[in-house]
């Protein structure tokens, strides 16, 4: 979705540019967003099949803690999706195919250099996450100021989201010997630390009242606002909420409060969508 989002964006907002004509000659590419989804399969393959220890206590729902794909199965999955990733990128055009082939090697070493790291591994997901709107950008067009702002607010949506998954990982990722924000610096310690970058992604989301100004975008930059402004605080306290309960309690409002930060990054896409339109 956000490497359509970013397609969008970069042939919306020149679309009536002069050098916005040709944009669109060669057609409709899926090829962006096939590889940015490809891409992110390898990813998370590869990162679950190295994460069963702690998956075993965070999320035994998932296929692998579950028993019902092996570590081995996995890991070729996740081969076979990078092989795929990578012959996708090769047929992107110019800027867009380098973006593509760095971001699949950068995805792959999430997991064996940055999973057990403070901070940096949270900030990279989250620019690998914001890198797909570039990805279907420069595929199409060039990076518009639309673009950029797109960029910039979802990189700090997710890394709060990042940060707030640390806070529900806590348990699991000490048992399994993982460093992490919130097993460095506490729940508290985590908890003012993703308000902090939730504040800057609420400012970030300022943005098109300057650089679009007309009434349409300030409403639909208020929205953006609203969205952020309010998902992460009532995810923060969902997640405080439940801490003291017991795990099987706990741990259906941890997956409520991931779940509200996913519905708010859905609604932070679709609403820059409507930002150009």
């Amino acid at each position: 979705m956000s490497t359509t989002l970013g397609t969008w964006l970069s042939y919306a907002s020149v679309r009536h540019e002069p050098f916005s004509v040709g944009v669109f000659d060669r057609g409709w590419h899926w090829g962006a967003p096939v590889c940015a989804l490809l891409a992110v399969a390898a990813a998370n393959l590869y990162n679950d099949a190295r994460d069963l220890a702690a998956d075993r206590v965070n999320a035994p729902h998932r296929p692998i803690p579950q028993g019902l794909l092996s570590v081995r199965q996995a890991m070729i999955a996740a081969a076979g999706s990078a092989v795929l990733a990578g012959v996708c990128a090769t047929q992107l055009q110019g800027n867009a195919r380098w973006l593509a082939l760095v971001a699949i090697v950068a995805g792959l070493a999430y997991s064996p250099m940055l999973k057990s790291t403070v901070l940096i591994g949270n900030a990279w997901v989250a620019g690998l996450s914001a890198a797909t709107i570039a990805l279907g950008a420069l595929e199409v067009g060039p990076m518009t100021p639309e673009v950029w702002m797109a960029v910039v607010s979802l990189t700090l949506f997710v890394l709060a989201r990042e940060i707030l998954k640390s806070m529900a990982d806590q348990v699991g990722d000490a048992q399994a010997h993982l460093t992490s924000v919130a097993t460095r610096l506490g729940v508290h310690g985590a908890s003012r630390l993703m308000l902090t970058v939730s504040v800057l992604c609420v400012l970030s989301l300022l943005a098109p009242l300057f650089v679009r100004r007309g009434h349409p975008y300030a409403v639909t930059s208020f929205v953006l606002v609203a969205v952020a402004g309010g998902v992460f605080p009532l995810a923060t306290a969902w997640y405080l909420s439940a801490r003291d309960l017991p795990r099987e309690q706990s741990a259906p409002r941890y997956q409520k409060a991931l779940r509200l930060t996913k519905a708010g990054g859905l609604a932070l896409l679709g609403a820059f969508g409507v930002l150009v339109a």
